[in-house]
């Protein structure tokens, strides 16, 4: 993360906490506009702190969708498409950065640079063997015999759950 980001954070930070006490000392300190209050200063933190700032060592990847195309059959490549899609909505990325990823990537790879200060609680796990079970009926179980998958490891675990 840049100095120039943190910097900022800090700025907006604090003219957000001063708006706050301005307001709470004109609304006599009322108990419920306090506790709605620093929720509310919560979003500029996570903006500046949360996920978007730490995903951009996928950014500075090339996209390389033939990269995947001569890994896989032409009949293999709409699932892998579709494998690619589940875990960049299960993850929070975006629709551009599927093809940044590589078969060699691990999801706790993935999971920690979107977390580095371990704010999440792996809920995006939870959501991509959601959504693999919606698109490929792969069970929690079938998924947690994968220890520290790959992305290759999930496509590899939803292609064989196709018909031949």
């Amino acid at each position: 993360m840049s100095l120039k980001r943190v910097a900022l954070g800090i700025f907006i930070g604090v003219i957000w906490l001063w708006i706050g006490i301005v307001l709470m000392i004109q609304m006599q300190w009322q108990k419920d506009f306090i506790a709605v209050w620093f929720v509310l200063l919560a979003i500029p933190i996570i903006y500046f702190y949360g996920p978007a700032a730490s995903y951009t060592y996928l950014r500075k990847r090339d996209l390389d969708k033939e990269r995947w195309k001569k890994l896989y059959s032409t009949d293999e490549v709409p699932i892998v498409d579709s494998v690619m899609q589940c875990i960049v909505d299960a993850f929070l990325l975006r629709s551009g950065d599927a093809f940044r990823l590589k078969p060699t990537d691990r999801l706790s790879e993935i999971y920690h640079a979107a977390y580095p200060n371990n704010w999440a609680d792996a809920l995006e796990y939870e959501t991509l063997v959601s959504l693999l079970n919606d698109e490929f009926q792969i069970s929690i179980n079938e998924f947690e015999k994968l220890d520290d998958p790959t992305v290759e490891d999930i496509i590899s675990l939803c292609l064989s759950k196709q018909p031949i």
